[in-house]
């Protein structure tokens, strides 16, 4: 399968919103809609705020996390890829914040940094 790292550490590619997006399929995506709505306790979530290409969509076909995400916009202010390339990542307040060790996100910005 393919992998889509994101900015964070998340993988693009497993997204139900993405896949949905790219599927064109409309009712995936307000099933995901519901979902987050549920998951978030935010009403206002419908089919627009989960149409994303992930978060390294060159069209800037965002979801509304991906247009707000205080990491995403960090790293773009850098001009880093991705956390991995950060020398702050191990004492960052803002990553930390949403993502504590042993996670699949920080686990995959770890390997990235290795691999530099």
């Amino acid at each position: 399968m393919e992998r889509m790292t994101a900015i964070c550490g998340l993988d693009c590619a497993a997204c139900e919103a993405r896949v949905a997006t790219l599927a064109n399929d409309a009712a995936a995506k307000a099933r995901v809609a519901a979902e987050w709505r549920k998951l978030f306790h935010e009403d206002s979530i419908d089919e627009s705020f989960v149409t994303c290409e992930g978060c390294l969509s060159q069209n800037d076909v965002l979801c509304g996390w991906c247009r707000q995400c205080p990491i995403r916009a960090c790293a773009g202010g850098r001009g880093l890829p991705n956390c991995g390339h950060c020398v702050e990542l191990d004492s960052c307040a803002t990553y930390g914040a949403m993502f504590k060790d042993g996670t699949p996100a920080r686990e995959a910005l770890l390997a990235i940094r290795a691999s530099l």
